[in-house]
């Protein structure tokens, strides 16, 4: 089954119906925009932020591009993490065994 990805599927609704493609694209790039604002990532300020930059989402659906960037967002980082670990492990210098120390000032008579 071939995808394309050139254009974001249509997103189903608890109707049963679909969103028009150009709705599922509006909230397609609304989340990628909410990903970009990092100077005041608060659930207010993003919800103000569709509200002003995404009026024609709904606003009883606000929250939930705001909860689905937050959780994209979080995936990524995790995937990101468990793909640079091997890496790092990979870089890590060889730990060289530690010679025995002799105490600089010895306490026996």
């Amino acid at each position: 089954m071939e995808m394309d990805v050139a254009s974001p599927p249509a997103l189903s609704i608890a109707s049963g119906g679909s969103i028009p493609e150009p709705m599922s694209a509006q909230y397609v790039r609304a989340t990628r925009a909410l990903l970009k604002r990092t100077d005041r990532y608060t659930e207010a300020n993003l919800m103000a932020f569709l509200a002003e930059r995404y009026p024609e989402i709904p606003e009883v659906n606000r929250l939930a591009v705001v909860y689905a960037a937050t959780a994209g967002a979080q995936t990524a980082a995790q995937l990101h993490m468990l793909l640079e670990e091997p890496e790092q492990a990979r870089m890590k210098p060889v730990e060289v065994p530690r010679r025995e120390r002799r105490d600089p000032c010895p306490t026996g008579t």
